[in-house]
């Protein structure tokens, strides 16, 4: 099964009190065998946190109030905005998420991949003497 998943990327620089701010501003547009919530949010701070991980996309709603009723920490949601100091922060900030967000999505494929009926036996051991 193919997984893909569509971002919408966004970096503005704005000046306030004539200091520069780099805005990052990412959203999810489409899917294909993924959910577009891959974006993880705080509950209390209402902050973004991390981009998802496959325990994360299984264990967090999309809602924030779903988070809350349930008593979780954390929810997800398709995009989020972010502001910067400088044009690298920002820059390495962007290439970081790119690469968890593609990690996303082969680990999802793997997943769904790796799924096989039957019964198998599996011996795990620890390296030593």
């Amino acid at each position: 099964m193919s997984v893909q998943l569509t971002i919408e990327l966004t970096q503005t620089i704005e000046t306030l009190e004539g200091v520069p701010v780099y805005r990052v501003a990412i959203a999810a547009v489409a899917s294909d065998g993924i959910e577009m919530d891959v974006f993880v949010f705080d509950v209390e701070t209402q902050y973004y946190s991390r981009v998802a991980t496959i325990y994360d996309m299984h264990s967090y709603p999309v809602q924030e109030q779903a988070a809350i009723d349930a008593g979780l920490s954390y929810y997800r949601h398709r995009m989020f905005e972010a502001s910067f100091a400088s044009a690298a922060e920002a820059t390495y900030f962007t290439n970081v998420v790119q690469s968890r967000l593609q990690t996303l999505v082969a680990d999802t494929e793997n997943i769904s991949v790796a799924f096989v009926t039957g019964t198998q036996t599996l011996t795990f051991s620890s390296v030593g003497d």
